[in-house]
């Protein structure tokens, strides 16, 4: 976990409403947006908390994500499946035969399938919906809505409904192509602009995640398209699949040159150090 101006963020997903004065303007007009709805959420049940904590989440995290299901009725997240994931660089956690956690290498590629996965089955747990765009469509396609939620969010999907294992299926395919983020943010406005104004009549926000370990192929329309995203209902995230300098700075950069602030992570292994200097009582 890690935050933000306030926002706290589980691998990549906002997971309440901002609590600082220092929100961007248009995520503060979402938060005084009139709705019928109540914005006041239930207790989560007794049986999510159990849920939630046999996957190591404390009871109060448990309960600040149940929480924002309303705030955040969509999670989209992109799936950089291009040629350069297949460098073996990346790191993802596994058991050993004693029941301990160790880090060991994959490649990049690997490394964001088994976050993703994650995300799929916590989204399955919390009766949340996440969408997947892969940004190469490959021989199993290319887009999969994880929906949870019973319909319960008014933004359109790219492609059909499935299951962790149709997910898997997805995913299972080695990556290959370019770098086409503009196309890819391009379709994901076409999305939720016909959904926008439900959204902020109920101070709703979808959640975007580019997970990536590169430059998009047009980065001049890429900020172009970037911006215009930043001006719906939405909360974009960036989780990067590198520690690479010149990535790290390429995005570092760009976050300077939008009105909104971008959320960028970094890899699963830098990001747990940096989680571990401020709160080393905290598994990330």
């Amino acid at each position: 976990m890690s935050t933000a101006a306030g926002y706290p963020v589980v691998e990549g997903i906002a997971i309440a409403t901002p609590s600082s004065s220092s929100a961007p303007q248009h995520v503060e007009s979402l938060k005084s947006a009139k709705t019928s709805r109540t914005t006041v959420s239930e207790p989560p049940p007794q049986e999510l908390l159990k849920t939630l904590q046999a996957r190591g989440f404390p009871k109060g995290l448990s309960k600040l994500l149940h929480g924002s299901l309303h705030a955040f009725p969509l999670r989209i997240w992109l799936l950089d499946n291009s040629g350069s994931m297949t460098i073996a660089d990346g790191q993802r956690p596994v058991t050993d035969n004693r029941g301990k956690l160790k880090m060991i290498k994959c490649t990049r590629w690997q490394e964001l399938v088994h976050t993703a996965l994650g995300i799929a089955g916590l989204s399955v747990d919390l009766g949340a919906r996440t969408d997947f765009h892969l940004l190469n469509r490959n021989d199993a396609g290319q887009y999969l809505s994880l929906d949870a939620s019973g319909g319960a969010c008014a933004v359109g999907a790219a492609g059909g409904e499935g299951d962790q294992q149709a997910l898997e299926t997805l995913l299972s395919l080695s990556p290959l192509g370019t770098t086409p983020l503009t196309e890819a943010i391009t379709a994901i406005i076409s999305l939720i602009e016909p959904a926008a104004q439900t959204l902020k009549a109920n101070g709703q926000q979808v959640v975007v995640v580019l997970a990536t370990d590169g430059v998009p192929d047009n980065p001049a329309g890429f900020l172009d398209a970037l911006r215009l995203l930043q001006r719906l209902p939405v909360w974009v995230v960036v989780r990067l699949c590198t520690d690479d300098d010149a990535i790290v700075e390429y995005w570092a950069d760009l976050d300077k040159s939008l009105e909104a602030p971008l959320e960028v992570i970094d890899d699963l292994a830098g990001e747990a150090d940096e989680v571990m200097e401020v709160n080393p009582w905290l598994v990330y």
